[in-house]
């Protein structure tokens, strides 16, 4: 079982969430442009399938049956329909690659 933290903490307006979901990359490989067919988790957060984060806040997905191995590389999917609103978010620059 695995819980995936998604943070706002410096966002400068909420951050309206539509769907998330995991994967594995291609070949385990990061900075690739696909990811493996199977498997794949939708992310639900309390039960519901989207998820709006609050400006400063941080949240955590329900826990998944989804099984990795130590130091794996994971896809993380945001589907955002409303776009994002503003220029002040929070980012992760290096997130294609170990940190």
């Amino acid at each position: 079982m695995i819980r995936l933290q998604i943070s706002n903490t410096f966002g400068g307006s909420d951050l309206a969430i539509t769907e998330a979901a995991i994967a594995v990359p291609t070949g385990g490989k990061p900075g690739v442009g696909e990811i493996e067919a199977s498997p794949i988790a939708g992310l639900t957060f309390n039960g519901a399938t989207s998820v709006t984060i609050p400006k400063g806040k941080v949240v955590y997905s329900d826990p998944i049956d989804f099984s990795v191995a130590a130091e794996s590389m994971l896809t993380l999917t945001l589907y955002l329909a409303s776009g994002q609103s503003g220029n002040s978010i929070t980012g992760h620059p290096g997130s294609r690659t170990t940190s």
